[in-house]
């Protein structure tokens, strides 16, 4: 639901790099279809991070951020209040797994949300970052450092309300009178102080009163027992707090309208043995073409198709086309990747974009290649760090944070920053005669691979663990699977494209 105030923000960020060890960063996010904005509103956020040398801690905050927001966003079952839970404990868990798998670098995380959703708003707090509330002649501190739990609040909103969500050291470092007086040239302050890379927040002002219903009331009751223990700080503020609110930058949303997803499919309850169903039965028509068909175009010749967030994609590698749509098919973009298609590696046999970047798999030449844009174009470069690393009897390759390679014998090698990383499948019951596809993506829970020998998709967990082995009964038109790619949800759907065709079926 969309909130009947006007919105106002101001980010403030001491450093846009690492320093020190430490790195923060403020998210600001809306859901990019109508119903995500229905139901969960706008989303604001001050995260901070902690790790020693070797951390890779740009990598890290790309991660909590781009978790915190697929996972809030992403998922629409449930309240705003534990989907705002769910996605800061998801958060922390990539971050504390992250640390896991670098060994020697440990990485804290501090959180600070805040999610305006009609005449409510949500607040989470983890570690040391919390939020201040400016409310008629009073500040509030809304909870104390709560190490590594995650705190929950809620209220109606009023207007002239103002929320100063920022790192400890931040409102340790500055008074509400200070923030409010010094909003316009508060950067400039803040570069005065030898810590000024840990000084981060992101102010928010709610203006135009609304009246309140009783339903008002009710949005925020919760079975979550935390609650804001009122007031430990007041000052005499009003004045400023109205003024304050007047001089920060408006911020921009923009809303999709969501349509059904074409396809049907049948499971036998009870069994992993599914039934698919041939979305394309014309031949000669390029199986990309009725996802695309829905947005009215036509007339491509499609060399990979594959999801990315809440997006398909498709890529042309002959005209150097990337097409883009969401999942319902109704906006369509393209972009030139010309320099994309000449930079792929020779004889690649995989490609996933992950954060804008793109990574290639080359078993001729042993070698997986990141592929980044920039403003001077797109530009290649090894990235594998380790030496004597043999890919030649490698299928495909798949990314969430981790790169997955899937090799010829049905085992899967992670990397992490290039490197080697401790992973295997486990299971008796997952036994491979001829995988070819594996399948994952920072917004999906689980891991998937296509063997061919045995028509059968296997669903792993992403430590390891084995799920379900989904075994086609019919035979396929054509012969080869192309491509693979899942789309999780209240039931998860398996898409399997052919030369001709794109089968869908639920696992």
């Amino acid at each position: 639901m969309d909130t009947p105030f006007n919105i106002r923000t101001q980010k403030i960020e001491g450093s846009k790099e690492p320093v020190a060890g430490f790195y923060s960063s403020v998210l600001e996010g809306a859901g990019d279809s109508r119903d995500a904005m229905e139901q969960r509103g706008k989303l604001f956020a001050v995260v901070e991070l902690a790790g020693g040398e070797g951390c890779d801690l740009k990598l890290a905050m790309s991660l909590a951020k781009n978790t915190l927001s697929e996972s809030y966003f992403g998922n629409l079952e449930g309240t705003p209040l534990s989907a705002l839970e769910r996605a800061v404990s998801e958060t922390k868990e990539i971050i504390s797994n992250l640390s896991g798998d670098t060994g020697s670098c440990q990485i804290s995380m501090s959180l600070g949300a805040v999610v305006l959703w009609g005449n409510v708003v949500y607040l989470a707090q983890m570690g040391d970052n919390q939020t201040l509330l400016l409310r008629n002649s009073s500040a509030v501190t809304l909870g104390e450092e709560t190490g590594g739990d995650v705190k929950l609040h809620s209220s109606v909103l009023e207007d002239g309300d103002v929320f100063v969500c920022a790192t400890g050291l931040f409102l340790r470092k500055f008074s509400v009178d200070f923030i409010l007086k010094n909003s316009l040239k508060i950067e400039e302050e803040i570069a005065a102080f030898q810590e000024n890379f840990r000084l981060c927040a992101c102010v928010i002002s709610v203006s135009g009163k609304v009246a309140l219903s009783p339903r008002d009331f009710i949005k925020i009751a919760s079975p979550i027992s935390q609650r804001s223990k009122g007031l430990n700080k007041r000052a005499k503020i009003a004045l400023l707090s109205f003024a304050f609110a007047t001089i920060l930058s408006a911020g921009v949303y923009s809303i999709n309208k969501v349509k059904p997803f074409a396809g049907s499919a049948r499971k036998e309850v009870g069994k992993e043995v599914v039934t698919i169903s041939e979305i394309v039965k014309e031949k000669e028509i390029n199986y990309a073409k009725p996802i695309f068909e829905y947005a009215g175009l036509s007339d491509i010749t499609v060399s990979k198709v594959f999801v990315d967030g809440e997006e398909i994609k498709a890529v042309d590698f002959k005209a150097g086309k990337l097409w883009t749509l969401e999942k319902d098919g109704t906006k369509v973009k393209s972009e030139d990747i010309t320099g994309l298609v000449e930079q792929l590696p020779e004889n690649y046999s995989g490609l996933a974009p992950y954060l804008g970047n793109w990574y290639a798999l080359s078993p001729p030449l042993n070698k997986i290649v990141k592929i980044t844009v920039g403003s001077g174009g797109f530009t290649a470069s090894d990235w594998l760090k380790e030496e004597g690393i043999d890919l030649s009897t490698s299928e495909d390759l798949a990314v969430d944070y981790h790169v997955y390679v899937l090799m010829s014998d049905g085992t899967v090698i992670r990397y992490l920053s290039g490197q080697k990383t401790a992973f295997s499948l486990v299971s008796e019951d997952s036994k491979m005669t001829n995988p070819t596809k594996i399948f994952t993506s920072a917004g999906t829970k689980n891991l998937y691979i296509w063997d061919a020998g045995e028509k059968s998709v296997f669903m792993f967990k992403k430590d390891g663990e084995f799920v379900k082995k989904a075994q086609i009964t019919e035979n396929l038109k054509e012969t080869g699977v192309m491509d693979m790619f899942v789309i999780e949800g209240d039931v998860t759907e398996v898409y399997l494209s052919t030369t001709a065709s794109l089968y869908k079926f639920e696992i």
